[in-house]
């Protein structure tokens, strides 16, 4: 399974190129390839982690809720900063059942429910995840 932004479909959430399965790693958008590291499992439960192959967790870094801080892959620990909720309560969101070119935001369920957004630039056709405050699509 991938997580594609709508933006650009043919990129997914995956682990910065050439760091494969190790902590602290970036999670990254990029040009999917069918690369490993690209495939991304959403777990469900009291946390609902989003895992890699790697079985490392999609975790917001140093559990620091503030705006702008950036997204990693780390050893799952079920922290609430490993926790992700989908959101479709947006006017340009639709219900589900989940299909291809569905629009949703994934969400961290610390306080103030921050939106994983991407547009930080780090080079080999690769973005940072960043959590951002809760304006659909508006990254600044």
């Amino acid at each position: 399974m991938t997580i594609r932004p709508i933006m650009r479909r043919n990129y997914s959430i995956a682990n910065q190129r050439g760091y494969g399965f190790r902590i602290n790693v970036a999670a990254t958008v990029r040009q999917y390839k069918g690369d490993n590291t690209e495939r991304i499992r959403w777990y469900s439960g009291s946390r609902r982690n989003i895992q890699n192959n790697g079985r490392k967790c999609l975790d917001v870094h140093g559990k620091s809720n503030t705006h702008k801080r950036h997204v990693i892959f780390y050893n799952c620990h079920n922290g609430l900063n490993q926790a992700w909720f989908i959101d479709q309560r947006g006017p340009l969101y639709r219900r589900q059942p989940f299909g291809d070119g569905i629009k949703f935001q994934l969400r961290t369920k610390m306080g103030s429910a921050r939106s994983l957004f991407w547009h930080n630039h780090i080079g080999g056709n690769q973005f940072m995840l960043r959590i951002h405050g809760h304006e659909p699509f508006n990254p600044r």
